[in-house]
């Protein structure tokens, strides 16, 4: 139970022992006056808890991630009940995976945990976020045996009445394409892509990096036109970074210079290890399109110093350095693919 309904339940049981001692109320007395402060307590609990989540909502929605997850940690204290604390914990996990505080994240995930045998609660939506907290650190192989938790499978019928199950099964399905892709099984990627609903057609962050996948996925089956057809990038896309180096790599210099010229939006927040890593391979890829080759080689040498598992992008760029005779240049980018991101098809084409 959370430290607010604690408190309320103290504060309630030393006002029946004062009422019983003090003043010699009756049953009656007692039933009549301490009914009506019970139903009042939890009416403002609730309100509380609503008003609560709405903020940490808004705050999510205006890029304040912070602020969302301070609100989402004081909805988990208001929570009566173990399906509102698993919601908020949730929410508060993935934000926290957005700002790269992974221990945090494992920290919310072993109190999400405890409650997936619950059949009130969405086991779907729990480890998909799950698995992208472990995506983006490279392991690959806890991702999908986080997605493939059984609890998940069960989820109840009711459960998956909501309006919450479809965007989650999007994500579960996008986050093993990704952790897929990424180990170069592309078969199999691609079966999870086909198979997102409309779920993620009402969450533009989620949109935008299914959309990156299917591009990223025709990209390496060596189609670069289709990669190109799939790139739907939307006016004001809530991962620019991500696209911008795709569209540099694939040789679109123009369009990945404007959205290098934005900011970073919702997925990959502005001033995180990630954003520096996309923002500095990108800016490589077009000095190279550029056959500004010490520029590019600056950038590349940059991102290879972030601890992030780095991806086709470093691999591509360690083989262009090695056709420009720049083999210690090269040797930079394949030993972070060897040590960043080991459980990659990447880092064994590096070795």
């Amino acid at each position: 139970m959370g430290r607010n309904a604690l408190l309320f339940v103290a504060a309630l049981a030393v006002n029946l022992v004062w009422l019983l001692t003090a003043q010699g109320k009756t049953l009656i007395d007692l039933l009549l006056f301490d009914l009506g402060l019970l139903v009042s307590g939890v009416v403002l609990s609730m309100v509380a808890l609503v008003g609560t989540l709405l903020a940490a909502q808004m705050a999510e929605r205006a890029g304040r991630a912070g602020l969302a997850r301070a609100f989402y940690r004081l909805a988990t204290g208001l929570g009566l009940i173990p399906e509102s604390r698993f919601a908020s914990q949730v929410s508060e996990m993935a934000l926290a995976t957005q700002q790269e505080d992974y221990a945090a994240a494992d920290a919310l995930w072993l109190e999400v945990e405890s409650h997936l045998g619950n059949p009130a609660v969405c086991a779907t939506w729990a480890v998909a976020n799950r698995a992208a907290s472990l995506v983006y650190r490279g392991r690959l192989k806890e991702a999908l045996q986080a997605l493939d938790r059984p609890e998940a499978a069960e989820d109840s019928e009711k459960v998956r009445s909501r309006p919450l199950f479809p965007l989650a099964e999007a994500m579960r399905l996008n986050n093993r394409a990704s952790a897929l892709i990424a180990m170069g099984h592309f078969d199999e990627a691609e079966s999870c892509l086909a198979a997102v609903g409309p779920g993620a057609d009402r969450h533009p962050p989620l949109l935008a990096l299914v959309r990156l996948n299917r591009a990223w996925l025709a990209w390496h089956r060596g189609d670069r036109e289709g990669a190109l057809r799939k790139m739907d990038v939307p006016e004001h896309g809530p991962a620019e970074l991500a696209w911008a180096l795709l569209l540099a790599v694939c040789g679109e210099l123009d369009r990945a210079e404007d959205l290098l010229s934005r900011k970073g939006g919702r997925v990959c927040p502005e001033g995180t290890v990630r954003a520096r890593y996309l923002r500095e391979m990108a800016f490589g890829w077009v000095a190279a399109g550029r056959d500004h080759r010490t520029e590019a080689l600056r950038h590349w040498g940059a991102a290879a110093a972030l601890p992030v598992p780095p991806g086709y992008d470093m691999l591509a760029a360690a083989r262009l350095a090695e056709e420009w005779g720049q083999t210690e240049a090269a040797g930079l980018c394949r030993e972070a693919l060897r040590t960043r991101a080991p459980e990659s098809v990447w880092a064994a084409s590096a070795a």
